[in-house]
């Protein structure tokens, strides 16, 4: 699947021209820069289907970071969530840009979840495990990412044996596979339809069909470092 390139104006580094967004086979595209300050009631898909909340009490906040004065979209960690209907067929690779504000200590913290049966958590703790769920072979990470600057994280979704990872600062943390990938919906700031919130601040993510590797990978990750400076 191909798409229109989407593009991204550098935060940092004016009369830069912008990067452009890899997009051989982008399904799903958020960018917090393209919207206003404030709760956030629609985030608006550049590519995909939009995320919503329709309960006001319920909505992450666009802010500008503390660090690097970033735009983001900020869960709370106490109920804000959003959430929308999307469809993957197949294998399939998540990319958020983000800071973990806090980071919870005994739940799973959800990152990012595709919540039929919660069949594409990524979970954040201070055991610490980052890890991929339902994983069948450790796709586990016995790390945290850091609360005091961006990161890009790349996860990748697949049943094939020894194919899924996790990569963060542009190294692969854990190998593994799923025991199913059959997303239904996406989930950002909890996990499934409002349960376990992270408390945390995503600048950008990018959804790819099939797992990113080679050329493919390196670019997302070159377009991540050429918009926000992380690794």
């Amino acid at each position: 699947m191909r798409h229109a390139h989407s593009m991204a104006l550098r935060p940092r580094g004016l009369g830069k021209p912008p990067a452009i967004v890899p997009s051989t086979n982008l399904v799903g595209h958020y960018v917090a820069s393209d919207l206003s300050t404030g709760a956030v009631a629609t985030w608006t898909a550049r590519v995909g289907t939009n995320l919503t909340q329709a309960d006001a009490g319920r909505r992450p906040v666009r802010v500008a970071s503390s660090v690097g004065n970033t735009a983001a979209v900020q869960s709370d960690g106490v109920d804000d969530f959003l959430a929308g209907s999307f469809t993957f067929s197949g294998a399939f690779t998540v990319v958020l840009v983000i800071r973990p504000v806090t980071i919870g200590n005994s739940t799973k913290d959800g990152l990012f979840d595709g919540f039929v049966n919660s069949s594409a958590l990524i979970y954040h703790r201070t055991t610490p495990t980052l890890g991929l769920f339902p994983n069948n072979s450790g796709v586990t990470w016995s790390g945290n990412l850091a609360t005091t600057r961006f990161q890009t994280l790349v996860c990748a979704f697949t049943t094939t044996a020894g194919a899924g990872y996790i990569r963060s600062d542009r190294t692969t943390r854990s190998t593994g596979h799923m025991t199913g990938v059959s997303p239904g919906g996406i989930t950002i700031g909890a996990r499934g339809t409002g349960v376990q919130q992270t408390n945390t601040e995503y600048a950008e993510i990018l959804l790819y069909s099939g797992v990113l590797s080679g050329a493919a990978l390196t670019a997302v990750e070159d377009y991540c470092t050429a918009v926000y400076g992380v690794t």
